[in-house]
């Protein structure tokens, strides 16, 4: 049952699904179609659903891959040294971001369940890069399209305040996207940047930050951003060529914090190219 916007026209919450069981046709088309339409979809109550489980749903949008939880805990389940190299790179998911424009080919869709959850904080905030993109003026608009950015883990772990060795630093290579970009499922024109993007081509220093900063300044405001509460067994499950998102501070030393975590793969971003009047 889909319910009222969590966000018009961009988060979405179901309730009445359970995704453990199989889908028949019908659920699917529908989901397909809630999907299509809003950036963030919340899938509450889901306590029957195993990581198989989310595998196997996460597989009727595209190919997947297993990724790392979203944890403050080590493998015995103890929460970890707040300056140890996973608790730091956790650290790293503070900033505004969207993930993996480090590879050729980013993510396409992110799915986390929530396992374990701290008393205060940790919630994750999106925000709509499409909508972003209907609201700049022409000027600015006219500006960014055709241009190009750069993408590196380095530039991401400084704007968190994080310097890392040089093995972390380098696990992947500085990465180009196109700035604007078209968002696979509504075919929309979408920004495509965030904590990763360490320049725009072409541009000098000083400038590149200004357009960046001011970018990111109009795409994490108002209606354009949600903020999601977490409760235990959510779903949630985005489209990461439409928002981005950052997680909101929780206490790392007290509380735990546990989350799957899986991912869609996706292709190479095309450029937007606006057509002339």
């Amino acid at each position: 049952m889909l319910l009222p916007p969590l966000q018009p026209d961009f988060a979405a919450e179901v309730t009445g699904t359970d995704l453990a069981q199989p889908l028949t046709p019908e659920n699917l088309a529908a989901l397909k179609e809630i999907t299509a339409r809003h950036g963030v979809i919340v899938f509450r109550d889901q306590k029957n659903l195993s990581y198989d489980g989310m595998r196997r749903f996460a597989r009727l949008f595209g190919q997947t891959s297993d990724c790392a939880s979203i944890t403050n805990l080590d493998a015995q389940g103890n929460i970890r040294d707040r300056d140890d190299r996973d608790s730091r790179h956790a650290r790293g998911d503070t900033v505004w971001h969207m993930d993996m424009l480090t590879l050729e080919a980013p993510h396409l869709m992110g799915f986390l369940k929530a396992k374990e959850l701290p008393a205060s904080g940790g919630e994750t905030e999106f925000a709509d890069v499409t909508q972003a993109w209907q609201r700049l003026p022409e000027t600015l608009r006219d500006k960014i399209t055709g241009l190009r950015a750069m993408h590196s883990l380095d530039a991401a772990r400084r704007r968190a305040g994080l310097t890392d060795p040089a093995d972390i630093a380098n696990q992947y290579k500085p990465t180009s996207h196109p700035l604007v970009t078209i968002e696979p499922f509504s075919n929309r024109p979408a920004l495509l940047f965030g904590a990763h993007t360490s320049h725009i081509e072409g541009m000098d220093t000083a400038e590149s930050g200004q357009l960046l900063e001011q970018l990111l300044a109009l795409a994490t405001t108002g209606a354009l951003v949600y903020k999601h509460r977490w409760r235990l067994n959510d779903l949630l499950v985005w489209n990461n060529r439409r928002v981005m998102h950052r997680v909101r501070p929780y206490d790392l030393v007290k509380e735990r914090r546990f989350l799957w975590r899986m991912v869609v793969e996706g292709e190479r971003p095309p450029a937007y190219l606006r057509k002339s009047a």
